[in-house]
This record gives structure tokens, C-alpha cells and sequence, in this order.
């Protein structure tokens, strides 16, 4: 029932415990899937992944779509289990002119030192940031200079691959 290689001791600890308090694995596991309509979005922005320079990627939503952040952080987490990648940037709505940027690395280039230069934060393998009153194409736009500005700053010397 583990489907990702971020599986560790803990989780198999967690699910000891949770089973011997009576946890149904199956029902654990059905209530963790993603619904057709999600599953559908996520593809769809899967396949908008552009490669801004070699293992850095960008994907977003189209300027029609309304997105949870949960969303943005599973095409990001998504976009991580692609062979190469070092780093993805997923930009979407989360509201009406208010767009969101989710970010992930496998720990070779520090994402928050990039959000950080548009006002985001977070920790170097996975962080966001918020911009109100822009669109989709804006903050595209801005973050893809910001990266290219800023990728040789936030490139981790020495990193394990996650």
C-alpha cells in the first residue's frame, strides 16, 4: 500500500500503530486516492511541464482553472517522482486573481531561496508563495526571470538526491 520511495521506518511504525488501534488499511487507502476530476486536472498540468534549464521545471494551470493548494502540491510532489528533475515550480489559481506558485526539490537546489525574491518561503525542499491581484502569464513570467537570476545562488553544493 506504500507507493512512494519517501516510505521510511516512521511510516511503517505509524501504520503498526495504526492498525493495532483498529485502522482498516484498505479503507486508509481508498480515503487517500484522488478523485476522478482531480486526477484529471493534475494530468492536464502535468503535461503544460516546460524545462527552464537542465532538471528545473515549470507546469501551470490554464487561466480558466480554480485549484486548491493540496492540488498544486501534489502536481509538484508529482512532478518530483520524474526521473532528472531537480526542481518544479507549479503556478495556478487559488481564487479569483490570486495565484499560488508550489515548489519542490529533491534537494539539490534550494527552492525557498528562489521564492523568497518574489515574497514566498518556506524550507529548500518545498515551498510557495502568494501573489494577489496577478494573473497566471504574470507570475510566470516573473518567476521564470527570478529563476534564471537566481538558480546558480540556490544550487546546493555537496546535496544528497532525495
Amino acid at each position: 500500500y506504500f507507493r512512494t520511495k519517501t516510505t521510511g521506518s516512521r511510516t511503517f511504525l505509524a501504520s503498526m500503530v495504526l492498525e493495532e488501534w483498529g485502522a482498516d488499511v484498505m479503507t486508509a487507502d481508498d480515503f487517500l486516492k484522488d478523485n476522478v476530476e482531480e486526477y484529471a486536472l493534475i494530468t492536464k498540468i502535468m503535461a503544460s511541464m516546460k524545462t527552464l534549464s537542465v532538471g528545473i521545471v515549470l507546469l501551470k494551470a490554464d487561466e480558466t482553472d480554480i485549484l486548491t493548494q493540496e492540488t498544486l502540491s501534489k502536481v509538484a510532489n508529482q512532478s518530483m517522482r520524474i526521473k532528472g528533475i531537480e526542481a518544479a515550480f507549479v503556478i495556478g489559481y487559488t481564487a479569483h486573481r490570486q495565484v499560488k506558485v508550489s515548489a519542490r526539490s529533491n534537494g539539490e537546489v534550494n527552492v525557498q531561496v528562489i521564492l523568497e525574491k518574489v515574497g514566498g518561503g518556506g524550507h529548500q525542499a518545498s515551498s510557495a508563495a502568494l501573489f494577489k491581484e496577478k494573473t497566471v502569464a504574470e507570475v510566470e513570467e516573473l518567476l521564470e526571470e527570478t529563476i534564471n537570476q537566481n538558480l546558480s545562488n540556490a544550487r546546493v553544493i555537496g546535496a544528497k538526491k532525495g
